[in-house]
């Protein structure tokens, strides 16, 4: 996969993130195949349909878990999925750039779809128990990447 590639596909994830509605963290995602075509893209929001498009962190509030995390949105990954599924792309064995590391929810849900390759830009540090999704995906033989060490090695 070429780095311009990967720029192209990073400048989309950037772009996603800024369409974020919560604003605790704005993250941005896309899933792409191995010649860097775009599959799903997304951002983390509060789930729509007909009735809820209006209810949105930066218009209701936050909705809090005991931990301290948001649980009105989806996660950016999630969001990215639901794009591909919607659009009928086939997404299995693919790859995920993403502003942010993925959480261990989301990288349960990578894993499930196989994805091969992570690339992220910045880390995310979650407050969960169970430990950080990057371990999760490394248990399970995913590539995790960031942005900095991939520009290094395809230089």
């Amino acid at each position: 996969m070429a780095i311009s590639t990967i720029n192209d596909i990073h400048a989309l994830a950037t772009q996603m993130s800024m369409y974020a509605t919560c604003d605790r963290l704005h993250v941005g995602a896309v899933l792409f195949d191995d010649l860097g075509c775009v599959l799903g893209k997304g951002c983390n929001k509060s789930p729509e349909n007909d009735v809820s498009a209006d209810v949105q962190c930066d218009t209701h509030g936050h909705l809090v878990n005991d931990s301290g995390g948001c649980i009105r949105t989806i996660h950016a990954e999630m969001d990215a999925l639901v794009d591909a599924i919607r659009n009928h792309r086939y997404c299995y064995s693919s790859n995920l750039y993403t502003t942010h590391m993925p959480c261990y929810y989301c990288s349960k849900t990578l894993i499930h779809l196989n994805i091969r390759l992570v690339i992220y830009e910045h880390d995310y540090v979650s407050k969960s128990s169970y430990g950080s999704g990057r371990n999760l995906l490394e248990k399970y033989k995913v590539k995790v990447i960031s942005l900095k060490e991939w520009i290094k090695e395809y230089e």
